[in-house]
């Protein structure tokens, strides 16, 4: 009898090692399958990557020369501040390009606190890119406005100070921005002591640093455009006229190119939420062979 038994124990014992290795092999091809469509979708998006990173490299020579272009000039008595009103449009767009850099950072937060779609290690490499897109851009609205000037002839008298105003109507939105950069400091004080956040530890500091490293840049460009002095040839109206065709022309290209940038951009995002879906279940497949080994 308890012979018997033995045996009913040793062969149940043996089917159920069998049954498990036919299901390991069955998980293991699963898992190369899953393996080979991960390797495909990283080949893809890299390529993808790739692309953004020529495009951005070509809107930031744009950019760089089109400011460089316009910082060498600057109005004379017959040019009707044509050459301030042209600096004062690319500084517009810059502070454009602020607000969808940061829309876009703001994306990045909403993803870290409210969801799990995407990697965490994702999700701060293009938070530190879009850092570095907003302190940039910020640093060239400051440029632009240090070579603010009104030509103060008789054609103008009338008009003098539009370039001080402007430039101080761009410290006091800095001032607005550092108050708000405070504000957020704040909350996020507060949520390191709180164990309900959606935020590690790590993400709350990482935040709390970038946050005052904006605060300082800010008051840093608000102390430039005190400071700044005046520089540029003056140019005659023919000068003004052409400089602001070509100028037209310059920005037109920059919003064509950006436009198919962040077009790109978005699609690629988006694309993070599918490698975290590949990546959960090669994880899955090898937490389940593992499991029954």
């Amino acid at each position: 009898m308890r012979i018997c038994i033995y045996l009913l124990v040793f062969s149940l014992s043996t089917f159920s090692f069998a049954d498990n290795a036919e299901k390991i092999k069955k998980l293991e091809v699963a898992l190369t399958n899953h393996n080979s469509e991960k390797e495909k979708f990283e080949k893809h998006f890299e390529k993808i990557v790739v692309q953004l990173k020529a495009q951005d490299v070509t809107i930031e020579k744009e950019v760089k020369e089109t400011i460089g272009f316009i910082k060498k000039f600057k109005d004379s008595d017959n040019t009707s501040n044509r050459i301030l009103r042209d600096k004062e449009k690319i500084i517009e767009s810059l502070k454009k390009s602020i607000k969808d850099y940061s829309d876009r950072r703001q994306r990045v937060m909403s993803e870290m606190k409210f969801s799990n779609r995407i990697l965490g290690e994702d999700l701060e490499k293009v938070k530190a890119w879009l850092d570095k897109k907003i302190e940039l851009r910020i640093k060239q609205v400051v440029e632009i406005a240090k070579s603010l000037e009104n030509f103060k002839g008789h054609y103008n008298s009338r008009r003098v100070d539009k370039a001080d105003k402007e430039k101080q109507r761009l410290i006091k939105e800095m001032e607005k921005g550092i108050e708000k950069l405070i504000d957020k400091s704040k909350s996020l004080e507060k949520e390191l002591d709180n164990v309900n956040s959606k935020l590690t530890m790590a993400e709350i500091a990482a935040e709390l640093t970038a946050t005052t490293q904006k605060v300082n840049l800010l008051e840093n460009s608000i102390k430039d455009l005190w400071s700044s002095g005046k520089s540029g040839q003056r140019v005659s109206k023919t000068s003004a006229l052409a400089i602001d065709r070509e100028l037209r022309k310059r920005m037109n290209e920059i919003k064509s190119n950006t436009h198919t940038f962040f077009k790109q951009f978005d699609s690629a995002f988006r694309m993070l939420e599918q490698r975290k879906k590949l990546q959960n279940t090669v994880d899955k497949y090898k937490f389940a062979i593992e499991q029954l080994k």
